[in-house]
């Protein structure tokens, strides 16, 4: 599922007699630039066929499935995976109390504040771990549910998909507990972020030890607010992100607002000749490697496209956001830059506070775009672009990096060296012209003011050499 406005592709699956029909997976939008494997598992106890659907979302985008198969038993997924659809995978609650994480899909009618759909397979029907913070639980009141042994390596990164909403939601922390019991923790993220799911990664610590991860809620001073995990991966890859992106391998947990924009940021690479596919080069290699941009050439004047990042933790000394961007066509449009948290967000701001903005034609360069910010509690960002009145041009973006401290400065571009020495070359002579052209100048008032002080002169040494003799005088009449 690879475009701008790419649509929406279903699973369903239909009872033969009634006709009628479920569905158990789903996806929207762009989904990257490659083939994807997906697993449903279904539970069948009459006769019922599958259905596949596609609807088209615009004017740019292609879906494409191969591969189809149906297999007995319930689906393979690798040890490192559980994405909580056909069971808990081995995940056990640290205590058999009452209190505690339990599996659910969103079709269970719980509190408002749950997820209405799982992160697998977007619908009602898929399954999640979920904690709530309802009336009869104490603030501060902590459950902890627990994964089978993984074994240790080097470079391993934990991944998940989380979801944290609703008026006094508390706090996930996510630990690796080795095999002697100690415990590390990876990643903390507390309150109101939004009523979507979204990713967070982590890198493990090597102790030379197998481990468990343990994911731990605890309750807020709200009763409203609520806790999901879902699709957790323990990965033998490094982590990517989120201080420092360069999109050569994936988002980095940077992703697309489906809900609230009109078109999607897309993955692509360099070294492109069609039309309206981003920069020819990228700012990581300035060759073919990868960025993020927008298709200029799809849809209608005002479109918006959102681009949303993970939860970045605050910091003490304030922080550097540092981006590069492209924005290379006639009336191409503008890009700007929010900012926001839980605070922010709670007041109705969902993209947050404007910190930067650039509107039209910037050149086929890659420009450095900076935002300092001095954030006392958790905090994410926004890239909006809204498409201008051409259908032509690139806007991109590459090598997002977030540093403590205040911004540094930096060179404002890094266009092509001949690039540069055109322009040095083309400064300098024109510095030559403009000196010739003063000299010129200069001269000829020179000359001028010269020959007018010779013309005065003749004038004044003339009127000494008359004599009065010869000065006709006049007597004036009364």
């Amino acid at each position: 599922m690879f475009g701008a406005t790419v649509g929406t592709l279903k699973l369903l699956r239909q009872n033969i007699g009634s006709r009628d029909s479920e569905l158990v997976w789903q996806r929207a939008g762009f989904q990257g630039n490659e083939w994807q494997m997906v697993q449903v598992h279904v539970t069948l106890q009459e006769v019922q066929q599958i259905l596949i659907e596609a609807s088209v979302g615009g004017e740019a985008g292609d879906i494409a499935i191969d591969d189809l198969s149906f297999t007995e038993g319930a689906c393979i997924l690798p040890e490192e995976f559980c994405d909580f659809e056909g069971a808990m995978c081995g995940w056990t609650q640290e205590n058999d109390e009452e209190f505690g994480w339990i599996w659910v899909s969103g079709n269970d009618a719980i509190i408002s504040s749950k997820p209405s759909v799982d992160h697998t397979t977007n619908t009602g029907s898929g399954h999640y771990i979920y904690m709530s913070s309802g009336s009869a639980h104490m603030p501060g009141q902590s459950a902890r549910i627990i994964s089978p042994l993984f074994t240790t390596g080097s470079d391993q990164c934990v991944h998940l998909w989380y979801y944290m909403s609703g008026l006094g939601t508390g706090t996930m922390n996510v630990y690796q507990q080795t095999s002697d019991g100690a415990l590390y923790l990876l990643l903390s993220q507390s309150g109101e972020q939004g009523q979507w799911w979204r990713s967070a990664q982590a890198p493990l610590a090597q102790t030379g030890r197998d481990y468990r991860i343990v994911v731990e809620g605890i309750v807020g001073q709200g009763d409203q607010g609520s806790i999901a995990v879902d699709d957790v991966l323990v990965s033998p890859v490094s982590c990517t992100g989120p201080s420092h992106c360069d999109f050569e391998v994936d988002m980095c947990s940077w992703s697309n607002l489906i809900e609230e924009d009109d078109t999607d940021w897309l993955r692509n690479k360099g070294n492109s000749s069609a039309p309206s596919t981003g920069p020819s080069t990228d700012h990581t290699t300035s060759s073919s490697g990868h960025y993020v941009y927008v298709d200029s050439s799809v849809g209608r004047w005002g479109d918006r496209a959102l681009l949303l990042s993970t939860i970045l933790p605050s910091g003490s000394r304030g922080q550097c956001f540092t981006f590069w961007y492209q924005m290379f066509g006639h009336r191409v449009g503008t890009l700007r830059l929010y900012i926001n948290n839980r605070t922010i967000y709670s007041t109705g701001e969902k993209l947050g506070l404007l910190m930067w903005t650039e509107s039209g034609n910037q050149g086929d360069v890659w420009w450095r775009g900076q935002v300092h910010t001095d954030q006392k509690e958790q905090f994410w960002f926004v890239f909006e672009y809204q498409k201008g009145a051409e259908s032509s041009g690139d806007v991109a973006i590459d090598d997002v990096l977030i540093t403590q401290g205040a911004c540094d400065p930096q060179p404002p571009t890094t266009g092509d060296q001949n690039d540069a020495v055109a322009v040095g070359v083309g400064v300098s002579v024109l510095v030559l012209v403009m000196a010739v052209v003063g000299t010129v100048l200069y001269v000829k008032r020179r000359r001028h003011s010269n020959r007018g002080s010779l013309v005065e002169n003749d004038m004044l040494d003339g009127n000494f050499n008359l004599g009065f003799d010869e000065c006709d005088l006049q007597d004036s009449e009364s």
